[in-house]
């Protein structure tokens, strides 16, 4: 019984890895045909490019390059022999590769070479006037540039997202720093914020890290005994097995109290709805516009003044909180 149990974790395990990896592991694995992903192995080996300041006017756009060809980009944008210093600031001006046309007369660039950069893979951060027109004629450029002798894939503007995918492909980032990211960009009070920063620093995978190497030894231990427990006796087979239980209760706990926080970080992530609800005049109106401190609905002493339902949406105590108010209406006819 223990040695198919640890065939079936160790089957798990190597589907796992190759869901992530794109390899095929046989008629109940994935492969990099699936149509999951699809749209984004089809230019695995592509230079990607975007802007990663957000879009319209501003004093500065942020334009990202991925891939063996970033560093190249630089060359050919900036006509220089020579690739700027690692992480450090260089002002340049950028040319089209193609015509020469001047794009930008003051921009920075700075370069991350691989592995020590947000992908893995060698980077290149071009900071340019934020002015639309300029930031289209340079991707229209960098659509142009030529990958180095012996590179792979061409340049192509990256999809949403794919600059951090290729981060947890290359194990810069693992699926709770993905998820710690995306609540970061989206956190809008401090409390969400906090919990998000948390997470993208990895606290939670250390938890879930620890139990995973603490199963990983009880399987070890089960194997053993399984390979080697009837040259050693029923003794040792107890007293392994006795250790084992011991381990795995001691996991189980640590999971089950994780597991009872009541949904705290849920709350904190996507807010807490309350509903509004009573009789005629029985004062919603005057209550939901003293919980938010303004005129959100119509008060009057005149019974089913309100009769659509009013959201309103508040920051209390660091949470999201949306609110919700049921007009007059008879809640047994509806």
């Amino acid at each position: 019984m223990f040695r198919r149990v640890s065939k079936v974790l160790c089957g798990h395990a190597a589907v796992a890895r190759n869901m992530r990896t794109g390899k095929q592991t046989g008629k109940r694995g994935y492969e990099s045909g699936s149509m999951f992903n699809e749209r984004f192995d089809r230019g695995v080996d592509d230079t990607i490019y975007q802007v990663s300041s957000g879009e319209g006017k501003a004093g500065v756009a942020v334009v990202r390059v991925s891939g063996t060809s970033a560093l190249s980009a630089y060359l050919q944008l900036t006509k220089r022999t020579e690739l700027p210093k690692p992480r450090h600031a260089t002002l340049c001006s950028l040319y089209h590769p193609q015509d020469g046309t001047l794009i930008d007369s003051s921009a920075i660039a700075l370069s991350f070479p691989s592995p020590f950069s947000y992908t893995g893979q060698d980077i290149l951060e071009l900071h340019v006037h934020g002015n639309p027109s300029l930031v289209r004629t340079l991707l229209r450029a960098l659509s142009q540039v030529q990958p180095p002798e012996g590179g792979l894939g061409g340049m192509r503007t990256a999809h949403a997202g794919e600059f951090t995918r290729r981060a947890f492909e290359n194990g810069k980032l693992d699926l709770l720093q993905v998820e710690g990211l995306a609540d970061l960009l989206n956190a809008e009070t401090q409390a969400q914020r906090t919990q998000a920063l948390r997470q993208l620093k990895g606290e939670g995978g250390k938890i879930y890290e620890s139990w995973r190497e603490e199963l990983v030894r009880v399987l070890a231990h089960l194997e053993a005994v399984i390979d080697f427990g009837d040259d050693e006796g029923d003794v040792v087979e107890s007293e392994v097995l006795e250790g084992v239980t011991v381990k795995l209760l001691a996991v189980r706990e640590e999971i089950t109290r994780a597991l009872s926080d009541k949904r705290r970080g849920e709350v904190i992530r996507d807010g807490v709805r309350v509903a509004i609800v009573g009789p005629p005049n029985a004062g919603k109106s005057s209550l939901l516009n003293r919980l938010v401190r303004r005129e959100a609905a119509i008060t009057s002493n005149i019974p089913g003044t309100t009769r659509d339902v009013v959201q309103v949406f508040e920051y209390w105590f660091s949470f999201v909180c949306g609110s919700a108010y049921f007009g007059e209406f008879d809640v047994r006819r509806s």
